[in-house]
């Protein structure tokens, strides 16, 4: 586990003066470096992801460096963030070759930190924290709009951090220049959900054609991995079918309460509403993110049926864009760990 001691001797040039707004100095961290390494060939989001994290740090004066496990720039870096534990070694398949690559990487940097956007509850979660373990690493990242630390079941062996995966200044900026006035008729697929098949989400799906709208877009895939080239909708065409679309709606592939940052960040971008749908009687917490938009198995035909798409969709832009940055979030997470004392 990353010492209190250790944090405030090698991050000591990230301190910030304790009147000043971390989040407010474009360079903040300034003089630091920092690897991201993605699974590259395994899941395209976790690649976005760690695009996106690369790219708050740089707005934040970091030097920060983007690549795989098998082809990345060798030197010595502040922090290692990898996207994620599991899937990258997955796209590696060599697991000895893997753990070296790892204490390799623990040599050259002073931190190595494991990134995720999963709910703690699941399979994958644990997963990756075998890995850990394996490896040697102490610190898990976990970002997303909650903090999952009440729901570990065993947290004692590594120290949980988490990090709200808000917009990057980039696309705040890309939202805020976008027209603030969506007509229905432009979007004239009503409904759209895309994932990979389970009972659960055929049971949905089924509901939206046979009680909603029969018009809706469905995308259900057997489970594989998420690549470029497919079989799933990759990045681009994903993004076409969601600017004709008017409400992006999914369940989570697991029946736990865990609100996927990605799917309403998508939604944001390509302008349609997102409507997250919750196993049973789950209710999100008044004080989470978007609330007015995630609705429970048993009231959400009802409560979809309710929404008027553009109220609804200059709401969820509102809220959005009220919510801290992923350069906000970095910079008060690393300057807090780098002035502990």
């Amino acid at each position: 586990m990353i010492s209190t001691n250790d944090l405030t001797t090698s991050a000591a040039n990230w301190r910030i003066d304790t009147g000043s707004s971390a989040s407010s100095s474009p360079n903040v961290l300034s003089g630091s470096s920092a690897l991201v390494l993605i699974p590259g060939t395994v899941n395209y989001f976790y690649n976005v992801e760690g695009k996106r994290l690369a790219e708050a740090l740089t707005n934040l004066g970091c030097q920060a460096t983007l690549g795989t496990l098998d082809s990345y720039v060798e030197r010595k870096y502040d922090w290692c963030f990898l996207f994620n534990l599991y899937e990258i070694d997955f796209a590696y398949r060599d697991r000895p070759g893997f753990l070296r690559e790892i204490q390799k990487l623990k040599s050259s940097c002073n931190f190595v930190i494991p990134a995720l956007l999963e709910s703690v509850q699941t399979k994958w979660f644990n997963d990756s924290i075998q890995i850990m373990t394996e490896a040697d690493l102490h610190t898990i990242l976990d970002l997303g709009f909650e903090n999952q630390q009440a729901l570990l079941s065993d947290s004692s062996q590594y120290e949980y951090c988490s990090l709200f995966n808000g917009l990057t200044n980039g696309e705040r900026q890309s939202v805020q220049s976008s027209p603030s006035a969506i007509s229905p008729i432009e979007r004239p697929i009503p409904w759209t959900f895309v994932g990979q098949a389970t009972g659960e989400r055929l049971r949905l799906v089924e509901r939206l054609v046979q009680e909603y709208d029969p018009a809706g877009f469905v995308y259900l895939v057997r489970h594989v991995p998420y690549q470029e080239n497919g079989p799933h909708l990759n990045g681009q065409q994903l993004n076409r079918v969601l600017q004709r679309t008017r409400y992006k709606i999914w369940c989570s592939h697991h029946p736990y309460y865990y609100l996927e940052s990605i799917r309403f960040r998508l939604a944001l971008a390509n302008g349609c509403v997102p409507v997250k749908i919750t196993a049973g009687t789950q209710n999100a917490s008044p004080a989470a993110p978007f609330s007015s938009i995630i609705f429970n198995e048993i009231e959400w035909i009802d409560r979809l049926r309710a929404l008027d798409f553009e109220t609804a969709r200059q709401d969820f832009v509102a809220q959005f864009l009220a919510l801290p940055s992923l350069e906000s979030s970095v910079s008060d997470l690393l300057c807090k760990w780098g002035t502990k004392s």
